[in-house]
């Protein structure tokens, strides 16, 4: 179903900036999508904003690689809300899909991101400590081969 949407400057549906998507497909399942590409094994950071204005029949999917990460339906109205989901890309090109079904309204989405997840600040130390005390070991373990084959 390719009907009801629109990119609209319609502050309806503008959660931040000048344009958000107003998406409203009727009596089935509307998708959007975009291949992005990405590195296999990284984690990447997904963020959006979505409303709803109001009345079922709705449904709205997210969707990686067509792996569900929502899938609801009867959805009560709801003002923009943030939204945030990690996921690993398995493939160097991965799929995100957004499925919406509105038939009396339109839900609104906007502020879209997807991002590479950044290491939280113990990882990071932890790593550069295991490092440092592998390098420290590995000198250590030299030193006594050497002390032995001095002896």
């Amino acid at each position: 179903n390719t009907g009801g949407f629109g990119v609209t400057d319609f502050s309806v549906y503008v959660s931040s900036g000048s344009y958000g998507l107003e998406a409203g497909p009727v009596d089935s399942l509307g998708y959007i999508s975009q291949n992005l590409s990405t590195v296999v094994g990284l984690q990447y950071d997904l963020t959006y904003d979505l409303k709803n204005n109001d009345g079922t029949p709705n449904a709205f999917q997210l969707l990686i690689d067509g792996n569900y990460l929502v899938n609801t339906t009867g959805l009560p109205s709801s003002s923009y809300t943030p939204y945030s989901y990690s996921f690993t890309a398995v493939t160097n090109s991965t799929t995100l899909s957004f499925g919406f079904r509105q038939d009396p309204d339109f839900f609104g989405l906007d502020n879209v991101s997807v991002t590479t997840a950044v290491p939280e600040p113990l990882t990071i130390l932890g790593a550069m400590t295991a490092a440092g005390f592998g390098a420290g070991f590995k000198r250590k373990l030299a030193k006594s081969k050497k002390d032995q084959k001095d002896a």
